[in-house]
């Protein structure tokens, strides 16, 4: 299991799970609690001519209520002009009532498990 991925490991995992040009009707947007920094990589890497990135762009992100109450920039500050990525914003009222936190959770019953797990080799 990751501590930390990287950026460019998650963009890779996007794009083998939803395709090099991702359609509404498959992926409308991330919640994720660095979605806060997965948006400027990819804007970075389209206006670098990376046209799968170009494609993720428009895509809404969400960092997580969970992780997003503990971010200190503005970008994620409900109280800041220049928020943009906070779940409680107007633009994100049609996710009321979905479960954001859903991973956090099941880490909670994962955890207990972790020491016997470490040593299991994945085939």
């Amino acid at each position: 299991m990751f501590t930390s991925e990287s950026l460019s490991s998650i963009f890779i995992w996007l794009v083998d799970l939803f395709g090099a040009v991702p359609t509404e009707d498959i992926i409308r947007g991330i919640v994720y609690d660095r979605a806060c920094d997965l948006l400027p990589f990819l804007q970075r890497l389209a206006k670098e001519g990376n046209k799968m990135a170009q494609s993720y762009i428009n895509l809404f992100y969400i960092v997580y209520i969970f992780h997003c109450e503990k971010h200190t920039m503005p970008k994620c500050n409900l109280n800041h002009e220049d928020c943009f990525f906070h779940p409680k914003l107007p633009k994100f009222n049609f996710l009321k009532g979905m479960n954001t936190e859903s991973a956090e959770q099941g880490f909670n019953h994962i955890n207990p498990f972790k020491f016997i797990t470490r040593k299991i080799d994945l085939l």
